[in-house]
This record gives structure tokens, sequence and C-alpha cells, in this order.
């Protein structure tokens, strides 16, 4: 048995994956994409603690049941997908511009979950802390990644920094391995990309000696 596990970006929600999870269904068992907390219709809060411990808990879950888990992460799910690949047996890895360094990054370019305009402000500030909070402290964790890894990033990314992709290939140290820059591509049209879908399911479908 063999499952796919997905994980958004910041202030994303599941849908995130709506295009590229289409067309590689018939190759898993289950694709599973759980909205992050905070997120979608996770009610549970957005911080470190409930983030890192959801991510692992996710996967463990999963693990009952299936065998052999791949796993793709976005942006913040990049860096979480990175984390879970620390910890846990993850067969595959693909990173889609993991948000590992983000200097171009601002409260004013993020395309942020919506609330009233009470507290819009607030919880603006919160999310982008927290964020900030759970990247460097991932990043700390983390040295190396042992399975197979696909880094993705586009070249005119408006909130990740292009050092942030290599960063994440160079943590890997497995031989099937490879990093791709898509030079027309930003933060958020590299997930509806038909070349990005084909990369990654070509990464997928490759066999591991």
């Amino acid at each position: 048995m063999k499952a796919l596990l997905c994980f958004h970006g910041f202030c994303g929600d599941k849908h995130n994956f709506d295009y590229i999870a289409k067309d590689i269904k018939l190759d898993y068992n289950l694709i599973y994409i759980p909205d992050l907390p905070g997120h979608g219709i996770n009610k549970f809060r957005f911080c470190k603690k409930n983030i890192l411990s959801f991510v692992l808990s996710e996967y463990d879950k999963l693990k009952k049941s299936y065998e052999v888990i791949d796993v793709i992460g976005y942006s913040l799910g990049g860096v979480l997908a990175s984390y879970l690949a620390t910890y846990r047996k993850v067969n595959k890895l693909i990173l889609i511009s993991p948000a590992f360094i983000y200097t171009n990054i601002s409260l004013n370019k993020i395309k942020y979950i919506k609330y009233s305009k009470k507290d819009f402000t607030l919880k603006k500030i919160y999310y982008f802390y927290e964020f900030c909070e759970i990247t460097a402290d991932i990043k700390r964790q983390i040295y190396k990644i042992f399975c197979p890894c696909l880094v993705i990033i586009g070249k005119k990314d408006q909130l990740i920094s292009f050092k942030s992709g290599f960063f994440g290939y160079k943590l890997v140290q497995n031989e099937l391995r490879s990093y791709i820059e898509y030079e027309l591509l930003d933060h958020y049209n590299i997930l509806q990309d038909r070349k990005v879908k084909e990369d990654i399911i070509n990464f997928l479908n490759k066999k591991i000696n």
C-alpha cells in the first residue's frame, strides 16, 4: 500500500494541490492533503508546537495502513516536509518553493486567509510572527535528508529567495536528487504549471535502487 502526503503553503489550504493531485491519483492508494492548524477547516491554533506535532502525527496515522509514503511540501509545507523527512522514513520527497530563506517576503505580498476587517491586522501580524518562528526553528533542527528528493523553485518568486531552493537541495544526501528552476514561474503560479506537474510525476515514478 502506498500513500502520498502533501503539505500546503502558509495561509493556503488543501486546495493548493488540486491541479497537481488530479493526475497522479492512480499511482497511489491514497492522496492525503490535510489542512494545517489554523488553515482551511482545521480549527487548531496556528503555532509552532501545534504545527510540528501535527506533521509527525499525520504521518504516523498514515504509516499504520501504508507501507510507503511519499511527501510533497509547498512553501511553508516544504519546510515542514523537510522536518518530517528528518524524523520519519519518507520514501520520496518533493519540495516546491520551500520557504527556508524568504528575503523577498513582506506582509503586503502574502495572500492571507480572509478575516473580518476588525481582526485582520492582528491576525496578519500573529500569523507572520509564527511563520518566522516555525521556519527558523526547523532550520536549526534539520541537517541532512537521506531520502530521494526533488527541489523545485520559480525564478520569479515574489516571496522566496532563489537561495532557498538550493538550501534545501544541499541538505539531501541521496544520489537520487534533482534541483529545477523555472524561468517564468513565481510563488503562486508554480502549482498550476503543466511542466511542473510533469516533472513531479516523472520523479515520483522513478525507481529507487
